[in-house]
């Protein structure tokens, strides 16, 4: 995905949730729901890039404390997902747990907000119900 592209994208995705200064958001290439942190980062990894990865922060996990969090992940990732094609992981940088959901364009802000709505309380009652 292009700059552009990913400018015009983010812009109407915050007039859709009501974030006034899309700028910051465009600049940083994150979000913060409730206590969420999204990444919403334009996909260049691909031969067209024409996609926008979406990183949603489930928080930390501690494996000395329960050692089986990193083969529960691996494990999800196999089950059936619906509508939510993507996989669970871990942050590079923290080490949280994160959720990769690819999103492929075309796809307007309105869709993007409510594809992330869905995602977030969908993945997060699943996370949640691993560490059950």
């Amino acid at each position: 995905m292009d700059e552009a592209r990913y400018r015009t994208l983010i812009a109407d995705f915050c007039s859709q949730v009501g974030i006034a200064e899309p700028d910051e958001v465009i600049r940083s290439n994150h979000i913060e729901v409730g206590s969420t942190t999204v990444g919403l980062m334009p996909g260049t990894d691909v031969p067209d890039g024409d996609w926008l990865a979406v990183y949603i922060d489930l928080g930390p996990v501690f494996p000395n404390r329960d050692p089986g969090i990193h083969e529960r992940l691996l494990r999800a990732n196999l089950e059936p997902r619906g509508d939510l094609a993507g996989s669970f992981g871990l942050h590079p940088a923290t080490g949280n747990a994160v959720y990769h959901l690819p999103v492929a364009m075309p796809v307007t802000g309105a869709a993007l907000a409510g594809r992330l709505a869905g995602a977030l309380e969908q993945i997060g009652a699943r996370f949640e119900a691993m560490n059950a």
